[in-house]
């Protein structure tokens, strides 16, 4: 038994008493109000970091404010043992792995949509070779490894979860997807198409994570598609600049390229984030085998019915009456047996 399922099954030990669809639309309320008050305290706490680790610092503060809000949760509305664990940032047996085969997939499907943008001829790279371009990679890579964790613990982490289980898998996958979409509609350079596909990558997340029931591989894919559009293909990301040693500049059309978005506002996106989804599910089979099955969980009214008064009565009756002696065999002397033979001997007596 997983330890999720265990929590799962504990979690009537709760502020609210039970596993109800109501209670946990409440906590699942309580987990975006968190998200989106955490997100303000961070900006509000280092607003005054004006350094080129500003990124980071507001990233890492945002991140260490949602796991010590869900940790609090998970204590005090699931009765979880441990929360953190329960939301899928659990070190079981393969984690490394998972996480290296989503960074795999992000890379794979990044460049499966940037190869036809760059065989056309429609970007303009160049190179910057330095010192500070190397630590400038360094940082950047950080950088979209912690915002990539922030916004899966954000968006498929206790929210996500308390919402799949007031209104189902599918429900929760849809209404989360366009948050998720909508939250980026403000990034530099965005529009509807942007959100559109950004929409659809959250699908394509959520699935990852109800395949495994982890955020190891939702993180490894989420990163994986920033870090190689961004660092790798030194192109803009959702509307933000990561470029460091390699530096790309989309060109025209803007339909084909993405523009000053990036890939993502591209008219090839959304086939390759629905083809995505496919390769998500094929690659992340023997995971949800393993993993990904709700634990059944008794529920109902209880079924021991007790016995008619006519049985229970004879049983008092038999109770009392004493159990009489019932002799199995005739009492008899014992049998008498022949005397054993003396043994003779072959010599007389006194020799040998």
């Amino acid at each position: 038994m997983t330890l999720q399922t265990q929590d799962r099954i504990r979690g009537s030990g709760g502020l609210f008493g039970g596993q109800t669809r109501g209670s946990a639309a409440v906590r699942f309320v309580f987990g975006t109000v968190w998200v989106f008050a955490s997100q303000i305290i961070a900006v509000m706490a280092t607003s005054n970091i004006d350094t080129s680790a500003h990124e980071l610092f507001f990233r890492t503060f945002w991140l260490a404010l949602l796991l010590l809000g869900f940790w609090g949760m998970g204590r005090a509305l699931d009765g979880q043992e441990s929360p953190i664990k329960s939301m899928g940032l659990i070190r079981r047996e393969g984690f490394a792995k998972e996480l290296a085969l989503g960074v795999a997939t992000g890379w794979g499907l990044i460049t499966v949509l940037v190869l036809p943008i760059m065989l056309s001829g429609r970007l303009d790279l160049s190179f910057w070779w330095s010192a500070r371009s190397i630590l400038l990679t360094v940082n950047n890579l950080i950088v979209l490894a912690v915002a990539a964790l922030v916004e899966e613990v954000a968006f498929r982490g206790y929210a996500f979860q308390r919402l799949r289980d007031a209104v189902g898998p599918t429900v929760a996958t849809l209404l989360l997807a366009a948050v998720f979409g909508l939250v980026h509609l403000n990034n530099p350079h965005g529009g509807w198409p942007a959100v559109f596909v950004t929409m659809l990558a959250g699908i394509m997340l959520s699935v990852a994570y109800l395949q495994t029931r982890s955020l190891w591989m939702t993180w490894g894919l989420h990163f994986g598609w920033n870090a190689s559009m961004g660092v790798l293909f030194g192109l803009p990301v959702s509307g933000l600049d990561f470029s460091s040693v390699v530096q790309a500049r989309p060109g025209l059309p803007v339909w084909l390229t993405g523009g000053l978005y990036g890939p993502e506002a591209s008219v090839l996106a959304p086939f390759v984030v629905l083809a995505g989804i496919a390769v998500v599910v094929r690659v992340t089979r023997d995971l949800h085998w393993k993993y990904g099955f709700d634990p059944v969980v008794a529920g109902g009214y209880p079924m021991a019915a007790p016995p008619p008064p006519q049985h229970a009565a004879m049983e008092a009756e038999a109770a009392q009456k004493q159990a009489a002696l019932i002799q199995i065999m005739p009492a008899s002397a014992p049998l008498q047996t022949a005397p054993r033979p003396t043994e003779q001997s072959d010599f007389p007596s006194g020799e040998k």
